[in-house]
Order: C-alpha cells, then structure tokens, then sequence
C-alpha cells in the first residue's frame, strides 16, 4: 500500500469516526439544553470542531479528484460523488442551521432536522470509509 493509500484511509476513517460521534453524541444532546446554554455551547463547539473537520475533509476531496485524475474506476467515482454530495448536504443544509442556531434562530424543528439530515452525511461517510477500506485494503 502507498503512502498515498495510507492518507486516504487515515482521511476516511478519521471523517467516519468523526461523524458518528457528531451524530450519536453531540447533535443528539442539542434538544437536552437549555436556549441558554445551548446558546453557549455551540459557538465553542462550532469554531473548535471546524478546526478538525476542514483540513480533513479538504484532505478528503483533494485526494479522491487525485484518485478520478489516475483511475476513474467505478470505486473511486461513487467516493467522488459522495464526497461531493457530503459539501453539498454540508454547505446548504447543515451550516445554514448552525447559522441559526448561532443566532439564536433555531427552534426544536431546526435542531431534529440538523440530526436527521446528517444522517445523509452519516451513511455517506460509512460509505466511503468502506469503499476506500475494500480498495486498498481487501
């Protein structure tokens, strides 16, 4: 396996790991708090897991257009294109919610639907992780 190989599978299993405990975590404990508190918490809790997701999902996009650029095998466009779905749910879904939540916007509606549409990204992710898993590995 290449050491290329290697940071794609690191990428992956990072965003994957990641995404779970988002989802089975941090999102479902959003309707637990307080408007205050929530209030509080998620102004930390978006500028510090910022600081973890980008770089890897930056990682992640640029190694899989590397990967359609050398082989545009079946594998490597379904990671492409969910990966490329995953920005799109990101950016035009998810962080218009944590807009509103950030102002003070949000009701409960907007806090179920930010745990329901992740699980988009959720299974997106899983899905990646295993195709990646099964390319280079199996």
């Amino acid at each position: 396996m290449s050491i290329f190989e290697v940071v794609r599978l690191l990428l992956d299993f990072g965003l994957v790991i990641l995404i779970w405990l988002v989802q089975l975590v941090i999102y479902s404990a959003f309707p637990y708090y307080g408007h205050k508190e929530l209030m509080l918490w998620h102004k930390k809790y978006t500028s510090r897991i910022t600081l973890i997701v980008i770089p890897l999902m930056i990682g992640q996009l640029v190694i899989s257009i590397i990967e359609i650029l050398k082989n545009t095998s079946m594998f490597n466009i379904i990671i492409c294109l969910s990966i490329y779905s995953i920005w799109i749910i990101t950016f035009f879904f998810i962080v218009p919610i944590h807009k509103k939540i950030n102002k003070s916007l949000y009701t409960p509606f907007a806090l179920r639907k930010l745990i329901k549409i992740n699980w988009l990204r959720t299974i997106l992710w899983t899905l990646i992780f295993v195709l990646s898993l099964m390319q280079n590995v199996i």
